[in-house]
């Protein structure tokens, strides 16, 4: 086999790159193209990354995009830690699950129509957001999350949850947007609260109540220049 062709190593065998048409490497081009625009300076979105799963036996894939930390070491091979999440081809569904494995836990398929689905079994998860407890000693403010404009956010919300919601950007307005879900006679009402925030400004939201907006607050954001930290007293 030649060696230009073994692209990935899985359980220390030579696996050839899965077949991917030109069509596909357009697409996974545009994709890398909207994705490292979407999520600000401190990720990268690229083609023809390697992602090390693991070192023994060792597993090494090329998803067709990877969103990755724009700080990372300049490696040959990057470690799950420092990986987002991938976009990888629809015809191999075991991907899913050796990247969920070695931590890269959110994976999405493209197939060759163009259209895009989440990894087997459901939707990816929301990505929680911690909640930091202040008390009269005093807490240490938390590095912000990164809004996540493809799955979102929840947090932890006993119906005194604030939201510190910054937009690091310097030209365009921002959109939080909180969902809502209430229980009337039996049936679930559900609708959706957004905030706009200006660039550069940083927005207090909350608390809100658990009757709406129940104990897992959905916070969704339509870009990644949205900076979110959240707190109770």
């Amino acid at each position: 086999m030649d060696d230009d062709t073994v692209l990935e190593i899985v359980d220390g065998e030579p696996a050839p790159e899965p077949p991917v048409t030109k069509h596909g490497r357009r697409l996974a081009r545009h994709l890398a193209n909207i994705l490292d625009a979407s999520y600000g300076p401190e990720w990268r979105a690229d083609t023809g990354v390697t992602v090390l799963l693991a070192e023994s036996p060792l597993t090494i894939l090329r998803p067709a995009v990877t969103v990755y930390r724009a700080d990372c070491p300049d490696e040959e091979r990057l470690p799950p830690a420092d990986v987002l999440f991938v976009v990888d081809t629809a015809d191999a569904p075991d991907r899913a699950e050796r990247f969920a494995t070695a931590g890269v836990e959110r994976w999405v398929a493209t197939d060759r129509d163009q259209s895009t689905h989440d990894a087997p079994g459901g939707t990816m998860p929301r990505g929680t957001i911690n909640v930091t407890t202040s008390d009269k000693a005093g807490a240490v403010v938390p590095a912000a999350t990164v809004g996540d404009p493809t799955n979102g956010h929840t947090v932890a919300n006993d119906g005194r949850t604030l939201l510190l919601v910054e937009n690091s950007g310097s030209t365009v307005a921002r959109t939080v947007t909180l969902q809502m879900a209430k229980t009337v006679d039996g049936v679930t009402m559900t609708g959706a609260r957004t905030v706009s925030v200006a660039a550069g400004v940083t927005k207090l939201l909350g608390p809100y109540s658990t009757a709406d907006y129940g104990s897992a607050l959905l916070v969704d954001v339509d870009h990644a220049e949205i900076k979110i930290r959240a707190f109770r007293s």
